[in-house]
């Protein structure tokens, strides 16, 4: 009879630590804003509708606010605002000639009104893009690797090569607004591919599944010369490849973090990255059971030096922070990071404590967050006027109450705490009465 009074008391402790634990659930818009913690700003972020043909691209103020959008972009996977109110938008293949991730035909340049402005078009596009300083473009793109290559290629399941045994790679490049290659790297000539071993869980008809690449300027902490920042999702490793030499100057990932996306330097030099959780390496443990998170990596000492999620991660799928593709952060200014969960559509921001300071539900899979502030972009005249107030001269098209003040998530954990506490008396009357009968 003891030792099932401490299995229920023991169950009800997990149950109550885990109502701190849950992201917020509410209708579409704005459902945290604390005015002092968050960074006040305008986001932009891309939804597709179901009603909608196409992804439209919102700006958003911090009440939820629609202050500008651009409607009928195509099928997009992650846009670009410019500090000229212009958009980047590259655009998904309908007719896709690889099964490739993210396998895009073009990028397309609008203005603020919406009007296409210049476009690159290319059937070998994929996943995001990053505009250099000087204006350049540098992109991902999919190849063939070779057949002779393919018994270098370590780890994935057998037999999950795409058809006729095929396995795609990638290469980067950086080209002019001419269309003029600058630059190019090449997975399978410039990495020793059996070193960098796909996941023992995933597919093989991808290596190694470049997601991401990032410029590193002159001074940049990891060599001091003009470098690329690559993500290379499958072998779950991020690497920094010096633009001159193409040679491999620092890595760090496997074993750590698993499928991620968005990886950014810091100011201070550290790695912000969003850690997936796709497919992790182990899964014996709760701690290691499919997850998200986002991790702050020291790559001095190969360390992570700050985290954010949830309290116990991948014991509730669907009410944990998780999303397994896509995944965006942003260090902010006052040191908060806004984090966009994709799959559910949440974007939120939390502080170095990981309190919820802002929260915006859009209801569908968002990608091309980022928070803006008046200071960085150069077209602040066209914004209106910042009222600070729902509906004050610019629609909000969330829902009807797309902010509250009060603060729902304390409630939400009280109540189910309150429903743990009195579940647990039950048992525990449930246990008693039956043992008093057994007498």
């Amino acid at each position: 009879m003891m030792k099932k009074i401490i299995a229920c008391i023991g169950l009800l402790f997990i149950l109550i630590q885990l109502t701190g634990a849950y992201p917020s659930v509410y209708p579409l818009g704005v459902t945290i804003y604390n005015k002092t913690l968050a960074y006040n700003g305008y986001t932009t972020f891309s939804v597709k509708y179901p009603n909608e043909k196409s992804n439209t691209m919102y700006m958003i103020d911090m009440y939820g606010n629609v202050v500008h959008k651009w409607e009928n972009l195509g099928n997009t996977l992650q846009i670009v605002l410019l500090k000229n109110g212009h958009i980047l938008t590259p655009l998904l293949n309908p007719r896709p000639k690889a099964k490739v991730q993210g396998d895009e035909y073009a990028i397309v340049e609008r203005d603020w009104d919406n009007r296409v402005v210049w476009n690159y078009t290319n059937e070998h596009l994929h996943h995001p893009f990053k505009v250099l300083p000087n204006g350049d473009i540098m992109a991902i793109f999919w190849t063939k690797l070779p057949d002779y290559l393919h018994d270098k290629v370590i780890g994935g399941l057998p037999g999950t090569e795409a058809e006729n045994n095929t396995i795609y790679t990638d290469y980067v490049r950086i080209f002019d607004r001419n269309g003029t290659v600058k630059w190019e790297w090449r997975a399978w000539e410039d990495l020793n591919i059996s070193k960098y071993p796909l996941n023992n869980n995933g597919n093989r008809n991808h290596w190694p599944n470049v997601n991401v690449v990032y410029y590193l300027p002159q001074g940049n902490p990891f060599n001091g010369r003009e470098s690329v920042l690559i993500s290379l999702r499958r072998p779950s490793t991020l690497i920094v490849v010096d633009k001159a030499t193409k040679e491999v100057v620092w890595e760090w990932g496997n074993g750590e973090i698993s499928y991620q996306h968005d990886p950014q330097v810091l100011d201070n030099g550290n790695i912000l990255v969003f850690d997936n959780g796709l497919h992790r390496p182990d899964k014996s443990s709760l701690e290691q059971k499919s997850y998200s998170r986002v991790v702050e990596v020291n790559p001095r000492i190969g360390k992570v030096v700050w985290e954010y999620k949830t309290k116990t991660p991948g014991l509730l799928p669907g009410i944990d922070f998780e999303s397994p593709i896509g995944g965006f952060v942003q260090r902010l200014p006052n040191g908060n990071t806004l984090i966009t969960e994709t799959c559910t559509g949440r974007i939120f921001e939390v502080t170095r404590e990981g309190k919820i300071v802002w929260e915006f539900n859009t209801g569908r899979m968002v990608d091309g967050v980022y928070r803006f502030t008046q200071e960085e972009m150069n077209f602040p005249e066209r914004l209106p006027e910042y009222h600070g107030k729902v509906g004050k001269g610019i629609f909000p098209e969330w829902s009807v109450e797309p902010y509250r003040e009060p603060k729902l998530n304390s409630c939400v954990g009280w109540l189910v705490a309150l429903s743990v506490v009195l579940i647990g008396l039950l048992i525990y009357i449930f246990f008693t009465r039956n043992q008093q009968k057994s007498f």
